[in-house]
């Protein structure tokens, strides 16, 4: 990565992440994300093939990435997700569906205003 732009320092704003090109090197990435104050029971996921027919979503948390991975023969072409937005609660459930204590965004909401549309009731 370029200066000024490692995985710790981007890690420790604390906001959710989505990492590529990382799922070959789970413990070290868990390691920096731990490193930069993450939690090691932060909710985390790895997104194999993601969009391919073969997609395969493995929940996990920060500090049991590298087992997730080898467990699930994950080791490419996947997605690190990581973020308290994966929580049971305020999160996306598993099957994808909004978890009902996630207040979601206005920007769509038919009832919500903006600069480029009226509201409608």
């Amino acid at each position: 990565m370029p200066a000024g732009e490692g995985m710790r320092t981007m890690a420790e704003s604390g906001s959710t992440m989505v990492i590529f090109l990382s799922s070959g090197m789970l413990a070290e990435l868990s390691a920096e994300l731990l490193a930069a104050g993450r939690s090691s029971d932060e909710p985390a996921a790895l997104v194999y093939k993601a969009t391919w027919p073969e997609e395969r979503v493995v929940r996990c948390t920060v500090g049991t990435l590298a087992d997730a991975g080898a467990r699930e023969g994950i080791d490419r072409t996947a997605l690190v997700v990581v973020g308290r937005v994966l929580g049971a609660r305020g999160g996306l459930a598993h099957n994808g569906a909004q978890a009902e204590s996630y207040e979601r965004s206005k920007l769509y909401d038919p009832s919500f205003a903006t600069g480029y549309r009226k509201a409608s009731s």
